[in-house]
Formats: structure tokens, C-alpha cells, sequence
């Protein structure tokens, strides 16, 4: 799981896939093709990605509600999805609503 996560986002999303308390993901033909991943940092779901070639066939939003019932299960009775993108997909898969926006600005000093 971290070699697909590594590769298809990056080291820091890997390391949170193996260090979440929970992670699931789907495979088709023993190829992963998306996984979503909690517990990493307490009470934050996150990651989650779905493979280019597979984004459409609905296995984000399965992959994120099979995660936020299991932090329920776990105790929790809330949780934060930590750098959210897009925030559509998360408002019409589970009603998430942004809670805090953060703006980077960059600026060559050169």
C-alpha cells in the first residue's frame, strides 16, 4: 500500500497510509486502484486517492464512508478531514462543510 500511495501522491501520504489506525482500499485484478485511510492523527480521517484510471466508478465515496464508520465504531464521534480536495466530493458524499481555510501565498524574493 505505501509503494501505490508513494507513487501515485507522495512520501508524507505514505507514511500517514502506514500509520493510520485504519485503512481500507479497493483492488481489482490484484491492482489497487483508491484507498482511504484514518487515525494517523487523532479524530482526522484522511488520506484518500483513487488511481487516475479509476476516479468515476464511485469507490471514493465507499472507501470514505467504510473509514468514518469505523471511527464511529472506535468511540469517535466526530471527525476532521485534515487539507481537504475537493470539498464538493466530501459535501455530497458525507455533508462535510469546511471549518477553517488556510491561504498560502508565495512571493519570489529573487
Amino acid at each position: 500500500m505505501a509503494a501505490f500511495v508513494e507513487e501515485q501522491w507522495n512520501d508524507r501520504w505514505a507514511w500517514e497510509a502506514v500509520n493510520a489506525a485504519g485503512l481500507h482500499y479497493a483492488e481489482r485484478d490484484g491492482r489497487v486502484l483508491g484507498f482511504a485511510a484514518w487515525g494517523a492523527r487523532p479524530a482526522w480521517f484522511g488520506p484518500m486517492g483513487t488511481a487516475p484510471d479509476a476516479r468515476g466508478l464511485g469507490l471514493g465515496r465507499v472507501l470514505l464512508r467504510r473509514c468514518l464508520a469505523e471511527q464511529r465504531a472506535a468511540g469517535q464521534d466526530h471527525a476532521q478531514i485534515g487539507w481537504v480536495g475537493p470539498l464538493r466530493f466530501y459535501s455530497r458524499a458525507v455533508g462535510a462543510r469546511a471549518e477553517r481555510v488556510f491561504w498560502l501565498y508565495r512571493r519570489d524574493l529573487a
